[in-house]
Protein backbone atom coordinates (compact mmCIF):
# COMPACT_ATOMS: atom_id res chain seq x y z
CA UNK A 1 0.00 0.00 0.00
CA UNK A 2 1.25 3.77 -0.56
CA UNK A 3 2.63 5.63 2.26
CA UNK A 4 0.31 7.99 3.99
CA UNK A 5 0.44 11.14 2.29
CA UNK A 6 1.93 9.78 -0.61
CA UNK A 7 0.28 9.12 -3.97
CA UNK A 8 -0.14 5.80 -5.10
CA UNK A 9 2.33 5.31 -8.17
CA UNK A 10 1.24 3.02 -11.23
CA UNK A 11 3.94 2.02 -13.73
CA UNK A 12 3.20 0.73 -17.49
CA UNK A 13 6.02 -1.61 -18.56
CA UNK A 14 5.41 -2.44 -22.46
CA UNK A 15 6.95 -5.67 -23.56
CA UNK A 16 8.26 -6.53 -26.89
CA UNK A 17 6.96 -10.34 -28.21
CA UNK A 18 10.01 -12.12 -29.24
CA UNK A 19 9.55 -15.24 -30.92
CA UNK A 20 13.15 -17.05 -30.07
CA UNK A 21 16.13 -15.46 -27.76
CA UNK A 22 19.59 -15.65 -29.08
CA UNK A 23 21.38 -18.80 -27.95
CA UNK A 24 24.07 -17.32 -25.78
CA UNK A 25 26.69 -19.92 -26.44
CA UNK A 26 26.53 -19.55 -30.60
CA UNK A 27 26.89 -15.89 -30.28
CA UNK A 28 27.11 -14.26 -27.34
CA UNK A 29 28.10 -10.78 -28.66
CA UNK A 30 24.74 -10.89 -30.81
CA UNK A 31 22.68 -11.55 -27.40
CA UNK A 32 24.48 -8.51 -25.67
CA UNK A 33 23.31 -6.27 -28.90
CA UNK A 34 20.24 -7.74 -28.59
CA UNK A 35 19.19 -6.73 -25.23
CA UNK A 36 20.69 -3.37 -25.69
CA UNK A 37 18.81 -2.84 -28.73
CA UNK A 38 15.44 -3.98 -26.94
CA UNK A 39 16.40 -1.51 -24.34
CA UNK A 40 17.12 1.47 -26.39
CA UNK A 41 13.93 0.47 -28.00
CA UNK A 42 11.67 1.90 -25.20
CA UNK A 43 10.30 -1.45 -24.24
CA UNK A 44 10.81 -2.64 -20.23
CA UNK A 45 10.62 -6.44 -21.00
CA UNK A 46 10.58 -9.20 -23.14
CA UNK A 47 7.39 -11.55 -24.32
CA UNK A 48 9.27 -14.68 -24.69
CA UNK A 49 8.54 -18.54 -26.30
CA UNK A 50 10.39 -20.81 -24.94
CA UNK A 51 11.94 -22.16 -28.36
CA UNK A 52 15.66 -22.02 -28.81
CA UNK A 53 15.68 -21.79 -24.97
CA UNK A 54 18.84 -24.43 -23.27
CA UNK A 55 17.17 -25.53 -20.12
CA UNK A 56 20.84 -26.03 -18.45
CA UNK A 57 21.27 -22.43 -18.97
CA UNK A 58 17.76 -20.91 -17.90
CA UNK A 59 19.31 -19.27 -14.60
CA UNK A 60 21.84 -17.51 -16.66
CA UNK A 61 19.26 -15.54 -18.93
CA UNK A 62 17.61 -15.16 -15.68
CA UNK A 63 20.65 -12.85 -14.82
CA UNK A 64 20.92 -11.42 -17.87
CA UNK A 65 17.39 -10.08 -18.14
CA UNK A 66 18.34 -8.77 -14.19
CA UNK A 67 21.51 -7.29 -15.17
CA UNK A 68 19.98 -5.33 -18.48
CA UNK A 69 16.82 -4.51 -16.53
CA UNK A 70 14.69 -6.14 -19.10
CA UNK A 71 11.24 -8.09 -17.61
CA UNK A 72 10.66 -11.49 -18.81
CA UNK A 73 7.30 -13.23 -19.40
CA UNK A 74 7.12 -16.31 -21.04
CA UNK A 75 4.07 -17.24 -23.50
CA UNK A 76 2.98 -20.75 -24.04
CA UNK A 77 1.29 -22.15 -27.28
CA UNK A 78 -1.19 -25.17 -27.16
CA UNK A 79 0.58 -28.12 -28.29
CA UNK A 80 -1.20 -30.33 -30.43
CA UNK A 81 -4.81 -30.86 -31.64
CA UNK A 82 -5.55 -33.02 -28.24
CA UNK A 83 -7.36 -35.67 -29.19
CA UNK A 84 -7.02 -38.96 -27.17
CA UNK A 85 -5.39 -42.22 -28.52
CA UNK A 86 -7.22 -44.12 -26.21
CA UNK A 87 -8.98 -47.00 -27.62
CA UNK A 88 -12.79 -48.12 -27.90
CA UNK A 89 -15.54 -50.40 -29.28
CA UNK A 90 -17.03 -47.59 -30.81
CA UNK A 91 -15.90 -46.77 -34.26
CA UNK A 92 -16.53 -42.91 -33.45
CA UNK A 93 -14.46 -43.12 -30.97
CA UNK A 94 -11.71 -44.73 -32.27
CA UNK A 95 -11.41 -42.00 -34.71
CA UNK A 96 -10.74 -39.79 -31.95
CA UNK A 97 -14.48 -38.03 -31.60
CA UNK A 98 -16.31 -37.53 -28.79
CA UNK A 99 -19.85 -35.98 -28.73
CA UNK A 100 -20.82 -34.00 -31.51
CA UNK A 101 -18.13 -34.83 -33.64
CA UNK A 102 -15.60 -33.47 -31.49
CA UNK A 103 -11.79 -34.62 -31.09
CA UNK A 104 -11.79 -35.64 -27.06
CA UNK A 105 -9.64 -33.84 -24.76
CA UNK A 106 -6.33 -35.33 -22.77
CA UNK A 107 -6.20 -32.79 -20.34
CA UNK A 108 -3.88 -34.47 -18.04
CA UNK A 109 -0.89 -34.49 -21.35
CA UNK A 110 -2.21 -30.78 -21.56
CA UNK A 111 -1.54 -29.99 -17.67
CA UNK A 112 2.17 -32.20 -17.50
CA UNK A 113 3.16 -29.78 -20.55
CA UNK A 114 2.03 -26.92 -18.46
CA UNK A 115 3.86 -27.97 -15.61
CA UNK A 116 6.95 -28.58 -16.98
CA UNK A 117 7.28 -25.66 -19.66
CA UNK A 118 6.04 -23.33 -15.79
CA UNK A 119 9.39 -24.90 -14.40
CA UNK A 120 11.64 -23.69 -16.93
CA UNK A 121 9.86 -20.66 -17.14
CA UNK A 122 10.56 -20.16 -12.88
CA UNK A 123 14.14 -20.84 -13.73
CA UNK A 124 14.33 -18.03 -16.68
CA UNK A 125 13.03 -15.48 -14.03
CA UNK A 126 9.40 -14.61 -15.74
CA UNK A 127 7.31 -12.35 -14.04
CA UNK A 128 4.40 -14.51 -15.00
CA UNK A 129 3.61 -16.78 -17.74
CA UNK A 130 0.25 -16.23 -20.85
CA UNK A 131 -1.19 -19.36 -21.26
CA UNK A 132 -2.63 -19.37 -24.77
CA UNK A 133 -3.38 -23.64 -24.27
CA UNK A 134 -7.01 -24.49 -25.41
CA UNK A 135 -10.16 -24.43 -27.78
CA UNK A 136 -13.07 -22.89 -28.71
CA UNK A 137 -14.68 -25.90 -29.22
CA UNK A 138 -14.19 -27.85 -25.67
CA UNK A 139 -17.15 -27.76 -23.44
CA UNK A 140 -17.43 -25.08 -20.53
CA UNK A 141 -16.84 -28.49 -17.99
CA UNK A 142 -13.83 -29.54 -20.16
CA UNK A 143 -12.34 -25.78 -20.06
CA UNK A 144 -13.02 -25.61 -16.49
CA UNK A 145 -11.71 -28.66 -15.84
CA UNK A 146 -8.40 -27.53 -17.32
CA UNK A 147 -8.51 -24.26 -15.49
CA UNK A 148 -8.31 -25.54 -12.12
CA UNK A 149 -6.27 -27.39 -13.16
CA UNK A 150 -3.79 -24.73 -14.21
CA UNK A 151 -4.22 -22.96 -11.06
CA UNK A 152 -2.66 -26.19 -9.24
CA UNK A 153 -0.22 -25.89 -11.54
CA UNK A 154 0.64 -22.57 -10.49
CA UNK A 155 0.66 -22.55 -7.06
CA UNK A 156 2.95 -25.87 -7.14
CA UNK A 157 5.57 -24.37 -9.02
CA UNK A 158 5.02 -20.64 -7.83
CA UNK A 159 4.39 -18.96 -10.82
CA UNK A 160 1.28 -17.05 -11.74
CA UNK A 161 -0.59 -17.88 -15.13
CA UNK A 162 -2.37 -15.23 -16.84
CA UNK A 163 -4.79 -17.07 -19.90
CA UNK A 164 -4.87 -14.82 -22.98
CA UNK A 165 -8.73 -14.16 -24.73
CA UNK A 166 -8.22 -15.78 -28.16
CA UNK A 167 -11.61 -16.18 -30.73
CA UNK A 168 -10.45 -20.04 -31.18
CA UNK A 169 -9.44 -20.83 -27.62
CA UNK A 170 -11.25 -21.19 -24.17
CA UNK A 171 -12.11 -17.27 -23.62
CA UNK A 172 -13.31 -17.25 -27.06
CA UNK A 173 -15.76 -14.47 -26.34
CA UNK A 174 -16.92 -11.70 -23.66
CA UNK A 175 -19.92 -14.35 -22.56
CA UNK A 176 -17.95 -17.48 -22.17
CA UNK A 177 -15.71 -15.34 -20.21
CA UNK A 178 -18.24 -14.19 -18.21
CA UNK A 179 -19.39 -17.65 -17.15
CA UNK A 180 -16.18 -19.31 -16.55
CA UNK A 181 -15.41 -16.28 -14.27
CA UNK A 182 -18.38 -16.92 -12.07
CA UNK A 183 -17.20 -20.46 -11.86
CA UNK A 184 -13.37 -20.24 -11.13
CA UNK A 185 -12.97 -16.46 -10.27
CA UNK A 186 -9.50 -17.19 -9.02
CA UNK A 187 -8.06 -17.52 -12.69
CA UNK A 188 -5.74 -14.48 -14.19
CA UNK A 189 -5.94 -12.92 -17.48
CA UNK A 190 -4.59 -11.62 -20.47
CA UNK A 191 -7.27 -9.62 -22.93
CA UNK A 192 -7.20 -9.37 -26.17
CA UNK A 193 -10.03 -6.95 -27.13
CA UNK A 194 -9.16 -7.12 -30.26
CA UNK A 195 -9.76 -10.86 -30.50
CA UNK A 196 -13.46 -10.36 -29.03
CA UNK A 197 -14.02 -7.62 -32.01
CA UNK A 198 -13.13 -10.23 -34.76
CA UNK A 199 -15.44 -12.92 -33.01
CA UNK A 200 -18.30 -10.90 -33.02
CA UNK A 201 -17.51 -8.90 -36.18
CA UNK A 202 -17.55 -5.29 -34.72
CA UNK A 203 -16.15 -3.29 -32.15
CA UNK A 204 -18.19 -2.39 -29.20
CA UNK A 205 -18.67 1.02 -29.11
CA UNK A 206 -22.31 1.59 -30.33
CA UNK A 207 -24.67 2.84 -27.57
CA UNK A 208 -26.27 -0.59 -26.94
CA UNK A 209 -23.05 -2.77 -26.65
CA UNK A 210 -21.79 0.33 -24.19
CA UNK A 211 -24.87 -1.10 -21.64
CA UNK A 212 -23.40 -4.70 -21.15
CA UNK A 213 -19.68 -4.34 -22.25
CA UNK A 214 -18.59 -1.52 -19.73
CA UNK A 215 -20.28 -4.18 -17.05
CA UNK A 216 -17.60 -6.67 -18.40
CA UNK A 217 -14.54 -4.54 -18.74
CA UNK A 218 -15.13 -4.05 -14.73
CA UNK A 219 -15.62 -7.50 -14.08
CA UNK A 220 -12.59 -9.16 -16.24
CA UNK A 221 -10.14 -6.12 -14.38
CA UNK A 222 -10.51 -7.94 -10.97
CA UNK A 223 -8.52 -11.04 -12.96
CA UNK A 224 -6.69 -8.97 -15.54
CA UNK A 225 -3.03 -8.54 -15.08
CA UNK A 226 -1.55 -7.94 -18.94
CA UNK A 227 -2.87 -6.93 -22.09
CA UNK A 228 -2.10 -7.61 -25.30
CA UNK A 229 -2.95 -4.55 -27.59
CA UNK A 230 -3.73 -5.77 -30.91
CA UNK A 231 -6.41 -3.27 -33.27
CA UNK A 232 -8.52 -5.01 -35.04
CA UNK A 233 -11.96 -3.46 -36.72
CA UNK A 234 -13.51 -6.21 -36.45
CA UNK A 235 -13.09 -7.88 -39.91
CA UNK A 236 -10.11 -8.61 -39.52
CA UNK A 237 -7.40 -10.13 -36.70
CA UNK A 238 -5.57 -6.37 -37.31
CA UNK A 239 -5.50 -3.45 -39.45
CA UNK A 240 -2.75 -2.98 -41.71
CA UNK A 241 -1.95 -0.18 -39.79
CA UNK A 242 -3.47 1.70 -37.22
CA UNK A 243 -2.05 5.75 -38.88
CA UNK A 244 -3.96 4.45 -41.76
CA UNK A 245 -6.95 7.77 -42.00
CA UNK A 246 -9.23 4.71 -42.56
CA UNK A 247 -8.70 3.03 -39.72
CA UNK A 248 -7.94 6.32 -37.31
CA UNK A 249 -10.97 5.85 -35.63
CA UNK A 250 -10.45 1.63 -34.90
CA UNK A 251 -7.09 2.88 -33.18
CA UNK A 252 -9.36 5.70 -31.08
CA UNK A 253 -11.57 2.97 -29.48
CA UNK A 254 -8.98 0.60 -28.59
CA UNK A 255 -7.50 3.02 -26.82
CA UNK A 256 -10.73 4.33 -25.18
CA UNK A 257 -11.11 -0.02 -24.31
CA UNK A 258 -7.50 0.55 -22.99
CA UNK A 259 -8.21 3.16 -20.56
CA UNK A 260 -11.19 1.98 -19.23
CA UNK A 261 -10.10 -1.05 -18.60
CA UNK A 262 -6.88 0.61 -16.46
CA UNK A 263 -9.02 2.61 -14.74
CA UNK A 264 -11.28 -0.22 -13.30
CA UNK A 265 -7.70 -1.89 -12.43
CA UNK A 266 -6.48 1.19 -10.48
CA UNK A 267 -9.99 1.85 -8.83
CA UNK A 268 -9.86 -1.67 -7.66
CA UNK A 269 -6.64 -1.22 -5.76
CA UNK A 270 -4.76 1.36 -3.51
CA UNK A 271 -1.42 -0.30 -3.59
CA UNK A 272 1.25 0.53 -5.87
CA UNK A 273 0.55 -1.06 -9.17
CA UNK A 274 2.82 -2.31 -12.28
CA UNK A 275 0.71 -3.23 -15.03
CA UNK A 276 1.89 -5.39 -18.24
CA UNK A 277 1.19 -4.52 -22.03
CA UNK A 278 2.47 -5.91 -25.06
CA UNK A 279 1.92 -4.57 -28.66
CA UNK A 280 1.08 -7.41 -31.09
CA UNK A 281 0.99 -6.81 -34.75
CA UNK A 282 2.09 -9.62 -36.50
CA UNK A 283 3.36 -9.23 -40.80
CA UNK A 284 1.60 -10.56 -43.31
CA UNK A 285 2.56 -11.33 -46.93
CA UNK A 286 -0.52 -8.43 -48.59
CA UNK A 287 0.43 -5.68 -46.09
CA UNK A 288 3.32 -4.28 -48.10
CA UNK A 289 1.33 -4.32 -51.00
CA UNK A 290 -0.97 -1.59 -49.68
CA UNK A 291 0.88 1.44 -48.56
CA UNK A 292 -1.65 4.54 -47.87
CA UNK A 293 1.31 7.29 -47.74
CA UNK A 294 4.72 7.66 -48.21
CA UNK A 295 5.68 7.32 -44.45
CA UNK A 296 3.54 5.15 -43.22
CA UNK A 297 3.89 1.42 -45.07
CA UNK A 298 1.47 -1.34 -44.01
CA UNK A 299 4.26 -4.22 -44.11
CA UNK A 300 6.59 -2.70 -41.37
CA UNK A 301 6.00 -5.32 -38.26
CA UNK A 302 8.29 -2.99 -36.02
CA UNK A 303 7.17 0.10 -36.93
CA UNK A 304 3.60 -0.56 -36.00
CA UNK A 305 4.54 -2.52 -33.16
CA UNK A 306 6.47 0.60 -32.04
CA UNK A 307 3.23 2.89 -32.73
CA UNK A 308 1.24 1.06 -30.64
CA UNK A 309 4.21 0.78 -27.67
CA UNK A 310 4.13 4.80 -27.62
CA UNK A 311 -0.11 4.91 -27.69
CA UNK A 312 -0.10 2.63 -25.10
CA UNK A 313 2.05 5.16 -23.30
CA UNK A 314 0.21 8.36 -24.26
CA UNK A 315 -3.21 6.92 -23.31
CA UNK A 316 -2.05 5.34 -19.99
CA UNK A 317 0.55 8.43 -19.11
CA UNK A 318 -2.71 10.43 -20.10
CA UNK A 319 -5.38 8.90 -18.10
CA UNK A 320 -4.43 6.77 -15.24
CA UNK A 321 -4.15 8.30 -11.99
CA UNK A 322 -0.82 7.98 -10.65
CA UNK A 323 0.82 6.76 -13.52
CA UNK A 324 4.51 7.21 -13.42
CA UNK A 325 6.07 8.64 -16.57
CA UNK A 326 8.29 6.14 -18.69
CA UNK A 327 12.23 6.45 -18.15
CA UNK A 328 14.32 3.54 -19.68
CA UNK A 329 15.77 1.68 -17.38
CA UNK A 330 19.82 1.78 -16.90
CA UNK A 331 21.08 -1.65 -17.91
CA UNK A 332 24.60 -2.78 -15.94
CA UNK A 333 26.67 -3.07 -19.78
CA UNK A 334 29.70 -4.71 -17.44
CA UNK A 335 27.42 -7.18 -15.24
CA UNK A 336 26.08 -8.31 -19.04
CA UNK A 337 29.41 -8.92 -20.69
CA UNK A 338 30.73 -10.64 -17.33
CA UNK A 339 27.84 -13.34 -16.65
CA UNK A 340 28.16 -14.15 -20.53
CA UNK A 341 31.55 -14.76 -19.98
CA UNK A 342 30.98 -17.02 -16.85
CA UNK A 343 28.36 -19.28 -18.84
CA UNK A 344 30.77 -19.65 -21.60
CA UNK A 345 33.47 -20.97 -19.37
CA UNK A 346 31.42 -22.81 -16.93
CA UNK A 347 29.76 -24.52 -20.52
CA UNK A 348 33.36 -25.74 -21.38
CA UNK A 349 34.25 -26.80 -17.68
CA UNK A 350 31.16 -28.43 -17.45
CA UNK A 351 32.13 -30.38 -20.79
CA UNK A 352 35.31 -31.41 -19.61
CA UNK A 353 33.91 -32.52 -16.56
CA UNK A 354 31.45 -34.56 -18.34
CA UNK A 355 34.37 -36.08 -20.06
CA UNK A 356 35.91 -37.14 -17.18
CA UNK A 357 33.12 -38.55 -15.77
CA UNK A 358 32.87 -40.70 -18.48
CA UNK A 359 36.15 -42.06 -17.77
CA UNK A 360 35.83 -42.49 -14.58
CA UNK A 361 32.35 -44.38 -14.09
CA UNK A 362 33.48 -46.62 -17.55
CA UNK A 363 37.16 -47.58 -15.62
CA UNK A 364 34.65 -48.22 -12.58
CA UNK A 365 32.04 -50.74 -14.50
CA UNK A 366 35.04 -52.43 -16.53
CA UNK A 367 37.16 -52.92 -12.96
CA UNK A 368 34.37 -54.01 -10.56
CA UNK A 369 32.89 -56.69 -13.20
CA UNK A 370 36.57 -57.66 -13.50
CA UNK A 371 37.13 -58.61 -9.72
CA UNK A 372 33.55 -59.62 -9.50
CA UNK A 373 34.77 -62.69 -12.62
CA UNK A 374 38.30 -62.93 -10.72
CA UNK A 375 37.55 -62.32 -6.84
CA UNK A 376 40.77 -63.93 -6.06
CA UNK A 377 42.88 -61.78 -7.60
CA UNK A 378 44.61 -59.13 -5.92
CA UNK A 379 44.19 -55.47 -7.20
CA UNK A 380 44.62 -52.28 -5.93
CA UNK A 381 43.17 -51.49 -2.28
CA UNK A 382 41.03 -49.07 -3.55
CA UNK A 383 39.26 -51.49 -5.43
CA UNK A 384 38.94 -54.31 -3.12
CA UNK A 385 37.28 -51.53 -0.71
CA UNK A 386 34.84 -50.82 -3.33
CA UNK A 387 34.06 -54.30 -4.60
CA UNK A 388 31.40 -55.25 -2.36
CA UNK A 389 29.81 -51.87 -2.28
CA UNK A 390 26.63 -51.04 -4.26
CA UNK A 391 27.27 -48.88 -7.16
CA UNK A 392 24.86 -45.60 -7.61
CA UNK A 393 23.82 -44.40 -11.14
CA UNK A 394 22.97 -40.66 -10.47
CA UNK A 395 20.26 -38.71 -12.09
CA UNK A 396 20.82 -35.29 -13.92
CA UNK A 397 21.23 -32.75 -11.16
CA UNK A 398 21.23 -35.03 -8.15
CA UNK A 399 23.58 -33.97 -5.58
CA UNK A 400 25.26 -36.67 -2.77
CA UNK A 401 22.75 -34.96 -0.21
CA UNK A 402 19.73 -36.07 -2.04
CA UNK A 403 21.30 -39.70 -2.92
CA UNK A 404 22.32 -40.30 0.87
CA UNK A 405 18.77 -38.84 2.08
CA UNK A 406 17.45 -41.33 -0.43
CA UNK A 407 18.91 -44.53 0.83
CA UNK A 408 18.98 -43.45 4.73
CA UNK A 409 23.45 -43.24 4.41
CA UNK A 410 25.43 -40.84 6.72
CA UNK A 411 26.34 -37.58 4.27
CA UNK A 412 30.36 -37.67 5.04
CA UNK A 413 31.23 -41.27 4.31
CA UNK A 414 29.42 -41.36 1.22
CA UNK A 415 31.42 -37.89 0.10
CA UNK A 416 34.55 -38.84 1.32
CA UNK A 417 34.81 -42.26 -0.27
CA UNK A 418 33.80 -41.11 -3.63
CA UNK A 419 36.09 -38.10 -3.49
CA UNK A 420 38.95 -40.88 -4.60
CA UNK A 421 37.33 -40.29 -8.07
CA UNK A 422 35.88 -37.21 -7.85
CA UNK A 423 37.92 -34.96 -6.62
CA UNK A 424 36.11 -31.85 -6.38
CA UNK A 425 33.10 -33.64 -5.17
CA UNK A 426 31.14 -31.70 -2.61
CA UNK A 427 27.31 -32.60 -0.59
CA UNK A 428 25.40 -29.98 -2.82
CA UNK A 429 27.63 -31.13 -6.11
CA UNK A 430 25.10 -31.27 -8.95
CA UNK A 431 25.89 -34.41 -10.56
CA UNK A 432 25.29 -35.58 -14.56
CA UNK A 433 23.25 -38.39 -15.32
CA UNK A 434 24.57 -41.57 -15.30
CA UNK A 435 27.60 -40.54 -12.76
CA UNK A 436 28.05 -43.49 -11.19
CA UNK A 437 29.00 -43.46 -7.41
CA UNK A 438 29.78 -45.44 -4.70
CA UNK A 439 27.65 -46.06 -1.82
CA UNK A 440 29.69 -46.54 1.22
CA UNK A 441 27.45 -50.11 2.13
CA UNK A 442 28.04 -53.36 1.41
CA UNK A 443 25.49 -55.31 -0.85
CA UNK A 444 24.07 -57.39 1.86
CA UNK A 445 23.74 -54.30 4.40
CA UNK A 446 22.40 -52.20 2.05
CA UNK A 447 19.39 -55.53 1.01
CA UNK A 448 18.80 -55.39 4.48
CA UNK A 449 17.96 -52.01 5.24
CA UNK A 450 16.14 -51.53 2.11
CA UNK A 451 13.47 -54.15 3.49
CA UNK A 452 13.28 -52.48 6.75
CA UNK A 453 11.37 -49.71 4.84
CA UNK A 454 7.91 -50.96 4.17
CA UNK A 455 6.10 -49.58 1.21
CA UNK A 456 2.80 -47.74 1.78
CA UNK A 457 -0.22 -49.34 0.73
CA UNK A 458 -2.83 -47.52 -0.64
CA UNK A 459 -6.60 -47.15 0.98
CA UNK A 460 -8.23 -48.80 -2.35
CA UNK A 461 -5.68 -52.14 -2.15
CA UNK A 462 -7.18 -52.53 1.80
CA UNK A 463 -11.16 -52.53 0.26
CA UNK A 464 -10.63 -54.70 -2.18
CA UNK A 465 -9.27 -57.43 0.29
Amino acid sequence: MAAKGQKRRVKLNVLLSQNAIVDIRKNSDRMIASLKKIQKSGYDGILLKLAGINKNDSEVYAQLFAASQLACVVVLEHQGTGPSTQTSHSKQNQAGLGDGNKPRVELSGLLRHLEGECLVAKDLGAKFIISRIGHDWWSDAEAQEFLKGSLEVSKKIGIEIAHETQRCGIFRDPWKTLRILNEIPEISLCPNLSEWFCASGRIYNNKEDALWFDSTMAKIARNCIALAARISDGTEAQVFHPQDPAHRATSAAHARCWKKLWLEITRLSDNDLTLYAIPVHEATPRNHIIPFSRKCHGGDETEVNDWIKQELRDTFEKHVPGAQKWKMAKGKDDELEKTIENVISRGTKRKNDFKEIIQVSKQMRRTVKHYQRNPMEEGSSVVEENIDRVLYSANDDETPKMIAKKFMLDLKPLTDENKIFYKSLSSASKLLPKTIIVLPISAAKFIDKRAEVKPEVPEESHKNE
